[in-house]
């Protein structure tokens, strides 16, 4: 929603679960051992061997390649590098696989035999869903380029799933969320800290929920000023995972101000105020 209101403008900041999903395309050649030598996939066509290492490069929001063919009950070892700014772990349907790497660390790892085709992801939250995933195809498979599931059916709510009350009351004490918009703070710059972290709250009478919050609220705080106003943020991650944010009205680097920081780290977020409007 684009609202034009005269140079005045709010950002409304919500915490949220995946921010920027950059699509790749990803041309790639993959490399594995032969003996001591290393070889071009394109030199040797067909699927890897069992005795191939492979060379898989895991950057921000990719893996490249982003699918092997190897051979039916092969097994494969995995030379996996960290090569983005941020933490990344590549594991077997997400529960198998390496260590979560800091930049720059790699490690070899050993999946198989391979009945079926599989997929391997980043398990960092919102990783997988923007793209972090590598296919492992079985040659010969006529099925191999899509990895095997299960039937669809339907699914009973689990014991531990939550009950809502229509008709339950909050309890005494509780106060509904002021949103009456406060007044535009004046000058020209404005310096803010935002604290993201996962926030036990209560979303509904008896209801808890874990949720992304920046400074314990959701939705986050809002900033509001004028068009050409600079605002410089200081975001700092208390929570267990990591953690980013993108304000919709800067025009900034999404591998820069708003990458994922690792609990404990903080980055500086500033950005220059160009558009009037309000931006969620």
């Amino acid at each position: 929603m684009r609202s034009f209101l005269l140079k005045h403008f709010s950002l409304v900041v919500s915490s949220v679960n995946a921010l920027v999903v950059i699509p790749v395309l990803v041309l790639a050649a993959i490399a594995f051992t032969r003996g001591d030598r290393q070889v071009a996939a394109s030199d040797t066509p067909g699927a890897v061997t069992a005795s191939g290492a492979i060379a898989i490069e895991l950057g921000d929001l990719y893996v490249k390649p982003g699918r092997i063919e190897i051979a039916a009950e092969a097994q494969v070892r995995l030379v996996v590098t960290n090569r983005g700014s941020a933490r990344h772990d590549l594991k077997l349907k997400g529960t198998t696989g390496t260590q979560m790497l800091d930049p720059g660390k790699s490690e070899t790892i050993e999946f198989g035999p391979f009945h079926q085709a599989a997929q391997a992801w980043c398990t960092v939250a919102g990783h997988k869903q923007a793209g972090m995933v590598l296919d492992i195809a079985i040659k010969g498979d006529l099925n191999a380029s899509k990895p095997a599931t299960a039937p669809v059916k339907a699914v009973a709510a689990a014991a531990g799933d939550a009950v809502i009350d229509p008709n339950a009351t909050p309890p005494a004490g509780w106060k509904p969320f002021d949103a009456r918009l406060a007044p535009a703070p004046g000058g020209a710059e404005h310096k803010l800290a935002f604290e993201a972290n996962e926030t036990l709250i209560e979303v509904a009478p008896g209801v808890t929920q874990e949720m992304w919050t920046f400074n314990g609220q959701v939705p986050g705080p809002i900033l509001r000023g004028k068009v050409g106003d600079i605002f410089t943020v200081t975001l700092t991650n208390k929570g267990k995972i990591g953690h980013s944010i993108d304000f919709h009205a800067s025009k900034v680097a999404w591998n820069d101000e708003m990458r994922t920081i690792n609990a404990g780290e903080s980055l500086v977020y500033q950005f220059q105020a160009k558009s009037a409007g309000a931006f969620m």
